[in-house]
């Protein structure tokens, strides 16, 4: 299969919907092999949250991703810390934002029985579904790239708020 767009922008929209159609299929065959590497909802958040910048060069692209990406994350001993901290922010956010349910929130609550049988973090995946919510609701007000750099700012300052030192796979510091 090809697929052919007109704007060149929205090759982003058409690599987090491969990514999530892929990840999503495997979670609803109960009885697919999981393999290669599992996503976590670090992972997904990275993708959705460089997307904007796939339009750009390659050199744009590592700048973004060393730039914002790099210094957040560094910020966490290991990327299960990194994972609950996310979990915990997209949850308040959500809470914050009145709650409402996302189209794929609601999707996902019949997926979780199979998601749990191949092996896929439902958390994760709930935490990734709230973040995007959010993502999509500043991109809609700043653009993708302004509602990156807000998003992590936002992380950035509540993770320093959380903790002083590096935190480790138990919420410790590390």
């Amino acid at each position: 299969m090809a697929v052919t767009w007109k704007d060149p922008l929205a090759a982003c929209q058409v690599y987090l919907w491969i990514q999530e159609k892929s990840l999503f299929s495997m979670a609803a065959q109960p009885d697919a092999t999981m393999l290669g590497v599992r996503f976590r909802a670090l992972d997904l958040a990275r993708n959705l949250l460089m997307s904007p910048f796939l339009s750009g060069s390659v050199e744009d692209q590592e700048r973004a991703y060393e730039e914002l990406w790099l210094p957040w994350q560094a910020q966490f001993g290991s990327a299960a810390a990194a994972d609950a901290f996310l979990t915990a922010f997209a949850r308040e956010r959500s809470a914050e934002g009145g709650g409402k349910p996302s189209a794929l929130m609601v999707q996902l609550d019949g997926l979780a029985p199979l998601c749990l049988q191949g092996g896929i973090s439902i958390e994760h995946i709930c935490a990734y579904a709230r973040f995007a919510a959010e993502f999509e609701r500043l991109a809609a007000e700043r653009g993708g790239e302004g509602a990156t750099r807000a998003l992590l700012s936002e992380m950035s300052a509540a993770a320093r708020s959380v903790k002083a030192p590096r935190m480790d796979d138990a919420g410790g510091t590390a």
